[in-house]
Formats: C-alpha cells, sequence, structure tokens
C-alpha cells in the first residue's frame, strides 16, 4: 500500500515537473506560455530552467520505476551478494561509514557551494522563478542523497532513517511535496509575468 502511494506521488511529481518545463520552454499552452520560441508571451524564462524542470520530471519517474519494480531493494541484495562472495561482509560498516561520510560531505559541499552562488548572484535578494527552480533542484537532490544514503544501508544511519518519527518517509514525502508545490508555483508566476 505505501509503495503505490509513494508511486503515484512520485509520478504527480514528474508530472507537475514536466509541466513546469513545457512552461519554462514556453510550450505551455494557456496561460503559462504557448509560444516554441521559449519566449511566453514576451517573458523568458531562462534555458536552464526547462532543463532543470526535465531532469527533475526525469529523477521522478525513475524513482517511480525503481519503487514500482524494487529496483533499490534488488541493488542491495546485489551490492551485499557481492560483498559476501568477496569475503569482505563482516567488515562492511568500515567501508559504510565511509561512504555514508563522503556521500554527506560531498553533498554539504555541494549545498554550500550552491548557496553560495545564490548570495554572489543576488538570487536570495529577490523572488521569483529562478528562486522557486533552486528550491525544487534541492528537494531533488534530498531524494537523490535519501535513495543512496538507503542503498549504502550503515546500521547508524538506518537506525536514523527507520525509526522513531520515520525521518526516511519525512525526507521522501517531504521532498516529492516541495518538487510538487514548486512546479505548480512556478507556472504560476510564469503567467502573472504574461498577464502583465
Amino acid at each position: 500500500m505505501l509503495t503505490t502511494i509513494a508511486v503515484i506521488l512520485y509520478l504527480v511529481a514528474a508530472a507537475l515537473a514536466f509541466w513546469a518545463a513545457l512552461a519554462a520552454l514556453g510550450k505551455a499552452g494557456g496561460k503559462a506560455g504557448g509560444k516554441t520560441s521559449g519566449k511566453a508571451g514576451g517573458v523568458r524564462a531562462p534555458a536552464w530552467h526547462g532543463r532543470m524542470w526535465l531532469i527533475i520530471a526525469a529523477l521522478f519517474v525513475a524513482l517511480a520505476i525503481s519503487r514500482q519494480f524494487g529496483i533499490e531493494e534488488a541493488l542491495r541484495i546485489w551490492l551485499r551478494g557481492g560483498l559476501q562472495a568477496d569475503g569482505v561482509y563482516q567488515q562492511r560498516r568500515e567501508y559504510q561509514a565511509i561512504l555514508a561520510s563522503l556521500i554527506i560531505v560531498v553533498t554539504s559541499l555541494g549545498a554550500m557551494g550552491g548557496f553560495a552562488l545564490m548570495v554572489k548572484g543576488g538570487m536570495l535578494r529577490r523572488s521569483g522563478p529562478s528562486r522557486i527552480v533552486v528550491f525544487a533542484i534541492l528537494a531533488a537532490s534530498t531524494m537523490v542523497m535519501l535513495v543512496i544514503l538507503r542503498l549504502v544501508s550503515l546500521h547508524m544511519l538506518d537506525v536514523l532513517l527507520f525509526r522513531g518519527p520515520r525521518l526516511n518517509w519525512l525526507l521522501d514525502i517531504g521532498s516529492t511535496f516541495v518538487v510538487g508545490g514548486a512546479s505548480v508555483r512556478y507556472v504560476q508566476v510564469l503567467a502573472r509575468k504574461i498577464r502583465r
């Protein structure tokens, strides 16, 4: 049941992100675009907006397929089998801890770098479509990090993700809702700019 709900949420987020991509590319029709030139009623969305929305849509389609067909679990089992075949399964915690630490450090550095670029570019001082796309990128990045951390399956992280308030589901569903909400908001902002 939870798998079905997750798949549906992922597909809705993917559809909304695709809708935002069409709006960014000026092909959504109706209030949010309609021209194929990338210009929506005189308002040009930066090219990277459309690309990012398409990547986010593809990510959520991949997440839906992975969840529906158990690809993530199959990959985890395959990795565990490889460790057992190599005779290093008993020492896996050392490798898992290093890998999990590396993931967290790389993700943190990426977030800090992205934040620095946002500050330098002045994106935090003004609202608008670019800021919305950045929020969607952050939510999608959170999903990628979460999937990778689930694959690593370090006991200490598993306790944090899967026990108590189920941080795993909070991050998963929260990120999905942020992408969906950001997609809708993005199209609304573009439509408002077109009406001006």
